[in-house]
């Protein structure tokens, strides 16, 4: 049996090939060894581990995260110390980061901002920088987990965690998924299954951006010799079946142990460690990746929420849902000190992504993904509308066939927001305002923009809203905010809003 001396931190090293590996330069690599890389989804960030430097805590100044930022000409910036509390006396290490660069899941379990056993801890940024990490409670782990060492990858969706750890001693480690529950608390870890865990060992999990496509270390029955880098897929949404694992191959795999590896949405590049044969060091390499071995493609929105009065940026959560199931699928929050967000959307739904805070009645926007087929980036600003009386509010997420007022099931997941709200504010009263675009007769349009408004209200009451919390009326296409002489105007101009009246 292989037995496995570390999970995630390196204490010593093992020899990797770097042959034809592009070593990232002398403002990472040091005389001191880099190990385990993590690429931000966005590729603007690294996180690495660099041991024994003198900067680093603890009397044997072991490992300590540092990091560093790409610069314009795709070269990496001098690396930085980590000066926070993610950087402890004992061994430290970043095992991710979500999208929107403000949620970093941690080495070890923290309480009270020291690390008192093994596990993970989540660490939020706040406007000072990264606050004290939290533990998180793993249902059944502390019992299930029988080794030293484990890892961990967490999804974008900041809701699934993919960990490694050793269940029963006289076998080797395995992979396990667990998810957040509504209580605060993840799941017990469940097995990925027989096609990804075998009579070897399998480790350092990393998901990427599309939360289908796994990259994992394994010693299975093809592999080179010790540990390599596989990549497998995940085929329906139960986390039991996968396709059959394939190895990544030289230069990234060979005869020794090959463990580390990270990539960021754009799925272009890889990052390992490897040792330098000039130095005998452990370096930090990227390297292409072929198109069959990326990650499936994902949409990186990104941009900034804004109070839509004042235009002051704000501090808020953003949900993304798919408006097929009007289920939510996943949460990031905007930066505290500048308002920016990011959040990667992967293909083959339509989402709707709502920007949320105290005070503002939740925004909602479109984003269709059903036909992407490569990465691609873009900028979506939120505007959120501060609550007050005589303040209109665009449901944007409202949908109805051709010149019909049925609406359409994508639509329910506004509507369902808008009862929340309306049930925690029962003396509110609102005004549903329906509008039309200017094609068509003008007294038809009047009717449709009034049926329409009529059928969110019968919505709304169908599920428990007072008839004296809502008003429904029509406007036609007497209000237009766009120009109806393009379609991309008329497309804005047939919306329905509401206005809060008391």
């Amino acid at each position: 049996m292989k037995k496995l001396a570390f999970i995630l931190i390196l204490l010593f090293p093992y020899l990797l090939a770097a042959q034809d590996l592009e070593n990232i330069g002398e403002a990472i690599n040091s005389r001191y060894g880099e190990y385990a890389p993590i690429i931000s989804p966005d590729g603007q960030t690294l996180y690495f581990v660099r041991e024994g430097h003198p900067e680093n805590k603890g009397i044997n100044k072991g490992q300590n995260i540092w990091i560093s930022q790409i610069q314009e000409d795709n070269t990496w910036g001098e690396a930085i110390h980590l000066k926070s509390n993610l950087n402890s006396e004992k061994n430290s290490a970043i095992l991710g980061v979500t999208p929107d660069g403000n949620t970093a899941l941690i080495f070890g379990y923290y309480e009270n901002g020291i690390k008192i056993k093994p596990g993970f801890s989540l660490s939020k940024k706040g406007k000072l920088g990264w606050e004290s990490p939290e533990g998180m409670f793993i249902e059944g782990f502390d019992t299930m987990n029988k080794g030293k060492y484990s890892s961990a990858s967490l999804a974008g969706d900041g809701k699934t965690l993919i960990l490694a750890f050793l269940e029963k001693p006289e076998q080797n480690f395995d992979l396990f998924i667990s998810v957040l529950k509504e209580n605060g608390r993840w799941s017990r870890p469940q097995s990925l299954g027989s096609q990804i865990n075998t009579r070897g060992g399998e480790v350092t999990p990393f998901i990427a951006s599309d939360s289908r496509t796994l990259y994992f270390a394994s010693t299975r029955e093809d592999s080179y010799g010790s540990y390599d880098i596989y990549v497998s897929r995940r085929l329906d949404s139960t986390w039991q079946k996968w396709s059959e694992p394939i190895n990544l191959g030289a230069p990234i795999n060979n005869e020794e142990s090959n463990i580390y590896f990270s990539i960021p949405a754009s799925g272009e590049t890889a990052y390992i460690s490897s040792i330098n044969p000039e130095s005998g060091n452990f370096d930090i390499f990227r390297i292409p990746i072929t198109a069959s071995l990326r990650p499936e493609p994902v949409l990186l929105v990104y941009g900034k929420v804004y109070n839509a009065k004042t235009k002051e940026e704000i501090y808020a959560s953003i949900v993304y849902e798919s408006l097929t199931t009007s289920q939510e699928q996943g949460r990031a929050r905007s930066d505290p000190n500048d308002g920016s967000y990011k959040i990667t959307l992967p293909k083959g739904d339509n989402y709707g992504i709502i920007g949320q805070a105290e005070g503002y009645y939740s925004v909602s926007e479109q984003l269709d993904l059903s036909n992407i087929t490569r990465y691609e980036e873009i900028e979506k600003n939120l505007y959120l509308m501060p609550i007050e009386v005589g303040q209109v509010f665009r449901l944007n997420n409202i949908f109805f066939d051709s010149a019909k007022s049925e609406l359409r099931p994508e639509s329910y997941g506004e509507l369902n927001r808008l009862i929340a709200f309306l049930k925690a504010n029962p003396q509110t009263q609102i005004e549903l305002q329906g509008h039309t675009d200017a094609l068509g007769e003008e007294n038809a349009n009047q009717k449709l923009s009034e049926s329409r408004a009529k059928s969110c209200k019968t919505y709304l009451t169908s599920k428990g809203i007072s008839e004296n919390q809502v008003i429904a009326k029509g406007f036609g296409e007497n209000e237009p905010i766009a120009d109806n002489a393009t379609e991309a105007g008329r497309q804005q101009n047939r919306r329905v809003d509401f206005k809060i009246l008391k």
